[in-house]
């Protein structure tokens, strides 16, 4: 039996509070699962921009095609007995092991033309970096003798830095 509150029963009070109570969480859940939503999207949406606004360039560098190599060496040696002289410091290089050195390297705008290339051995080029080819020719091998029959090396100061850790 059910008491009686203002002409209805206490059963029917508490059973639609409880039905308000439920509509009102189901509410709540709802908006919360909304706003969750916005926010994972926006959260996407600010990844992909710091991805794309960060994300690094493919630096990984390809080599110089061999038909190219072949040319900076037919251009500059006109294929004789496959042997020649370094750019830099005129040593010797023949047409299987040398390096094609960019007059102006790459990271600094040059491009990858037969123009800009140059045969020089694996040691300038590696000592070179980026800087240009012309005025390290001139700052480090003034002379025309080459580092190799030199006997003594006229590397860069931090290639010699390198060099003396070794020594």
């Amino acid at each position: 039996m059910a008491f009686q509150f203002r002409g209805l029963s206490l059963i029917i009070i508490k059973r639609e509070y409880c039905l308000k109570m439920d509509r009102e969480l189901e509410d709540l859940q709802a908006n919360m699962k909304s706003e969750i939503n916005e926010i994972k999207e926006k959260y996407k949406n600010l990844k992909l921009e710091v991805r794309s606004k960060y994300k690094k360039a493919n630096t990984k560098r390809r080599s110089i095609p061999k038909t190219l190599k072949d040319n900076v060496w037919n251009k500059t040696f006109t294929e004789r007995n496959g042997v020649g002289q370094c750019f830099v410091c005129t040593g010797k290089i023949t047409s299987r092991s040398f390096d094609c050195g960019h007059v102006i390297s790459v990271a600094k705008g040059g491009t990858d033309q037969l123009s800009n290339l140059k045969p020089v051995c694996s040691t300038c080029n590696k000592s070179m970096g980026t800087q240009n080819m012309i005025e390290f020719k001139e700052t480090f091998f003034k002379d025309t003798q080459s580092h190799a029959t030199l006997g003594i090396l006229q590397y860069p100061p931090h290639v010699r830095q390198t060099l003396a850790r070794f020594a």
